[in-house]
């Protein structure tokens, strides 16, 4: 599925309708360049998720834990220095307890070859990211299939 979205308020909202149909031992990984929307996307989910405070980009304390509707685990893995430092992380205990997101997965992608959606997103233009979804999760795929691309575009809450 893609999905062509032009401002940053259309991706939180997207962020928050994904989170509405998200439980704890879902893994979403997010590939996309610096800046594209990969943090607004993930803040998203986790307003969604009824998250309260700020949700920074993990960057430099690599994973971050919130409590919301459900536990949300926030990991960016920009900055590991060789793939395997990936294991000292115990992801594994984390999808125990919660949902994971993991902002680039390419840079432990031997350790992530299962996950229940991929979300890469691309920099159309300054303010325009194309959202493409690999979704590998059966009971995700059935909620995709009933996605309506115009809640993106009400003030309605996505419920």
């Amino acid at each position: 599925m893609l999905l062509n979205l032009d401002n940053e308020q259309k991706t939180r909202k997207l962020g928050n309708w994904l989170a509405k149909i998200l439980l704890p031992g879902d893994l979403i990984l997010l590939s996309g360049e610096l800046g594209s929307g990969k943090t607004t996307f993930a803040q998203g989910i986790a307003e969604g998720l009824r998250i309260s405070g700020y949700v920074p980009s993990p960057t430099f304390m690599i994973v971050h834990q919130y409590d919301g509707a459900h536990k949300l685990f926030h990991i960016d893995l920009y900055r590991l220095s060789n793939p395997a430092e990936f294991t000292d992380l115990a992801v594994d205990e984390m999808l125990e307890e919660g949902i994971v997101i993991i902002e680039w997965p390419e840079m432990a992608s031997e350790f992530l070859i299962n996950h229940d959606l991929k979300v890469s997103i691309e920099q159309d233009s300054d303010t325009s990211r194309i959202f493409e979804f690999d979704i590998s999760n059966e009971r995700l795929k059935r909620k995709f299939e009933k996605f309506d691309p115009a809640i993106l575009l009400s003030n309605a809450p996505t419920n």
